[in-house]
């Protein structure tokens, strides 16, 4: 009934991970920041072979189920635009995903929520137009992507201490509760 993550040299700007069994069965991965995938120049298809055997204890019993399926996370950037005049981006398409967990569902939300809010606001001038779209990015990078920059550092702070082979560390384990643990840099629903 927990996430497992795992930190390892052989995956710079990432982990490997174990969620929770859904009907009995655990998705099991590898994730990595695509600029430190680029530089490790390792498929990820391979990374999680790689991963499977570094760990053989806990993936003795466990039986592949499905096909390995990869996808690059569009992670938080404050250059992306958030829209255009009659279009706002909200979640994935807006590139809000969260670069140190690759997780999106919150920021999707919050995201929605600020574009619906704009709407009303730019509806009420008349029309959804480029000061639309921009008030719209304004709102999601200060309120989703100034806490994702944040946590991309925290990120290059655990592959330092990885690096270093201290990820187990008390320093590790602050760097974690407080990128992960005390939901400061999260994205709220309101």
């Amino acid at each position: 009934d927990c996430n497992e993550h795992f930190f390892a040299r052989e995956l710079p700007g990432g982990y490997g991970w174990i969620f929770p069994a859904v009907d009995g069965v655990r998705n099991v991965g590898v994730y990595q920041r695509v600029d430190a995938y680029r530089g490790a120049g390792v498929p990820l298809a391979k990374a999680l072979e790689d991963f499977f055997a570094r760990h053989p204890d806990r993936f003795a019993r466990a039986e592949r189920v499905g096909p390995v399926r990869t996808w690059q996370l569009p992670l938080s950037d404050p250059r992306v635009a958030g829209g255009r005049a009659g279009l706002l981006t909200v979640g994935d398409a807006g590139r809000h995903v969260d670069p140190l967990s690759g997780e999106g569902i919150s920021q999707a939300l919050r995201t929605g929520i600020i574009a619906a809010e704009v709407c009303v606001e730019a509806l009420r001038r008349g029309e959804v137009d480029a000061w639309a779209a921009r008030r719209n990015h304004l709102r999601a990078l200060r309120e989703v992507d100034a806490a994702a920059t944040v946590r991309s550092a925290v990120q290059d702070a655990m592959t330092a201490l990885v690096d270093r082979g201290l990820y187990r560390s008390r320093a590790a384990l602050r760097v974690l509760q407080w990128g992960y643990g005390r939901g400061s840099l999260d994205a709220r629903v309101r």
